[in-house]
Order: C-alpha cells, then sequence, then structure tokens
C-alpha cells in the first residue's frame, strides 16, 4: 500500500481522498481503490485510475442539474433530518429533529460521518462528560484530524476506524461495554489499545487494557 498513500489528501474535482479502500477484484491489474468526500457531503468509493484520468470527478451530484443525494427523511443517531435548508458557505445543511424535541441545523457530511448524532442540549447534559465519549472523540481525531499532534502516529500511517463505530457513537458504546469497559476507571486502569498496532480501531483488533500493557504491547510491535 505504499504507492497508495501519494493520493490521499488531493482533490479531484470535487472529491477529497480520505483512504486507501483495497483493490477491485473486477480488475486483474489490482486497481488501487480510495474512499472519498465530495463538497456536497456524500461519500463515495472510487478507482485510482478514474480520478487520475478526470472521469470521476464527483459522488454522482454533477450527473444533472441540481441532482444531489436527499437526507430528508433519513435518521442519523438521534437526529431525524426533516427538510433542507439554505447552505452555509457551500455546504449543504439539513434541519433536524432530535429525540429530545429539539431542532438543530446540520451540515450534510456532519450527519453522514457520525461528527452529528444528537443535538447540543444532549451533548451537554449527559454522554458528552462520559469518560467514553471522550475515548470515543480522541480515538476519530487521531485518526481524521490533521491538525493533532497524535495524527502522524495514527492517521499519518494510515490507521482508521471501521465504518460501524466512526458512524455510530451508539455502536462504539454498546461494543465497549460488553468488552469490560468500565466507566469508574481512570485512564492508568482502562484505555482503548489496538492489539495488532498496525491495524485498525475495529472489535476484531481492540480491546481495554491498563497504560503499563499498552505501553509494552507499542515496544514489542518496534522489536
Amino acid at each position: 500500500m505504499g504507492k497508495s498513500k501519494n493520493i490521499i489528501g488531493r482533490k479531484f474535482g470535487k472529491l477529497e481522498v480520505i483512504s486507501f479502500c483495497g483493490y477491485n477484484p473486477n480488475f486483474k491489474n489490482r486497481e488501487e481503490t480510495y474512499l472519498c468526500e465530495c463538497d456536497c457531503g456524500n461519500k463515495t468509493i472510487a478507482n485510482k485510475s478514474s480520478l487520475l484520468k478526470g472521469t470521476k470527478k464527483s459522488c454522482g451530484c454533477l450527473i444533472g442539474k441540481n441532482r444531489f443525494v436527499d437526507l430528508t427523511g433519513k435518521k442519523f443517531g438521534k437526529l431525524l433530518v426533516t427538510k433542507r435548508v439554505d447552505n452555509v458557505k457551500n455546504k449543504i445543511m439539513y434541519l433536524c429533529r432530535c429525540d429530545c424535541g429539539n431542532e438543530v441545523v446540520v451540515q450534510a457530511n456532519h450527519l453522514r460521518d457520525g461528527h452529528s448524532t444528537n443535538c447540543r442540549k444532549c451533548l451537554y447534559e449527559g454522554v458528552r462528560y462520559t469518560r467514553l465519549y471522550k475515548t470515543w472523540c480522541n480515538m476519530k481525531s487521531r485518526c481524521y484530524n490533521k491538525n493533532t499532534k497524535a495524527y502522524k502516529d495514527y492517521g499519518g500511517r494510515g490507521i482508521r476506524i471501521c465504518p460501524e463505530w466512526l458512524e455510530s457513537f451508539d455502536n462504539f458504546k454498546e461494543w465497549a461495554y460488553k468488552n469490560g469497559w468500565d466507566e469508574n476507571k481512570d485512564r492508568n486502569e482502562q484505555s482503548i489499545d489496538r492489539i495488532d498496532n498496525d491495524g485498525n480501531y475495529e472489535p476484531s483488533n481492540c480491546r481495554f487494557t491498563d497504560i503499563h500493557t499498552q505501553a509494552n504491547n507499542r515496544r514489542n510491535s518496534k522489536k
């Protein structure tokens, strides 16, 4: 996958390349595929050759005038999309109703990538203050936020989060409590650890360990 990384972060038309997805089995020459985010907020998988040749420039929203994937009626976490509203700085926006009854305007891409799953009131009145929620946020930041110090050791090395966890804190929470998470333990007693340090954050490659076990795992991976 060494050569694959050279287009991650580049922009092709309306598509920004996010991560390497593997090889297209329909091509004999091991055609590389990538997960891309469109300016409209949608995500799509594209072949490398299609991006480089310019035959793939969007998720499909450029096909036909004003065509886009409407999220109205869909639910993301606690947010039900009720209608599209005016764009903000060329970003597609939706009015959403939270399960608690509040209404909030959210970017389409924030809904699709799992960044927004409930209203601000719900965040501040509960889950936002839990250690598990902070663990989930920090995990996403390490893998996808290029401005964080830790990005070079995670996202910069190609470490990603499985879609199941990336798109839903509730999915991550369910897995965590089934695998020994205890909200009463502090960070030294319990933190998320990837069994294979070159692997992704996903159920089969993660566990909760104390800080000493995690440190030893890092050292063993360098031998």
